[in-house]
């Protein structure tokens, strides 16, 4: 009852910050498994002690921080796309081949970060598009925008790029 108590204090009952608290937790070994007693094990002082903040945008910023940077990087430009996001535009805007690309969006994937779809990847929820989107510095922020129309507008015939203004228009 004390750690669901806490659990409920640190993240206000939101059940995606729920989750990634308690995952986070358990990779900080601050819970971990007892196969002998077949039981779970924390030390709830150890976890009140912790400085982590009650904000699940800052808190999942701190989470993507431990990522490699080639896989942060990657996860800000495909915050700037959207929560939704096709290889081919990440690899454009990211400026490295689809292979290297999706090598460096690895390790989101593996942490569940980002799911793969048919044709498209997106994030597992909107506060870890925003997390990564807050690591892009304010006074850059314009600078990475602008960066990435200017590679998807040269990287479209100019055919290609009256027909999906067409269909913008018409949307």
């Amino acid at each position: 009852m004390p750690l669901a108590q806490l659990v409920f204090t640190k993240t206000k009952g939101n059940p995606f910050f729920s989750n990634q608290f308690l995952k986070a937790l358990y990779e900080s070994k601050l819970i971990t498994f007892n196969f002998d007693t077949g039981s779970w094990q924390w030390e709830i002082d150890q976890i009140r002690s912790l400085s982590l903040t009650e904000d699940v945008v800052e808190f999942m910023a701190a989470q993507l921080q431990k990522l490699p940077e080639p896989t942060q990087d990657v996860l800000k430009l495909a915050a700037c796309i959207g929560n939704q996001f096709d290889l081919k535009t990440l690899a454009i805007v990211y400026g490295k081949p689809q292979v290297e690309t999706v090598a460096a969006l690895w390790d989101a994937l593996q942490a569940g970060l980002v799911l793969p779809g048919k044709a498209v990847y997106k994030f597992l929820h909107d506060r870890v598009q925003q997390a990564a989107y807050s690591l892009i510095p304010e006074n850059q922020k314009a600078a990475t925008h602008l960066k990435i129309g200017q590679l998807l507008l040269n990287s479209i015939s100019a055919a290609e790029r009256e027909e999906k203004i067409l269909r913008l228009l018409t949307s």
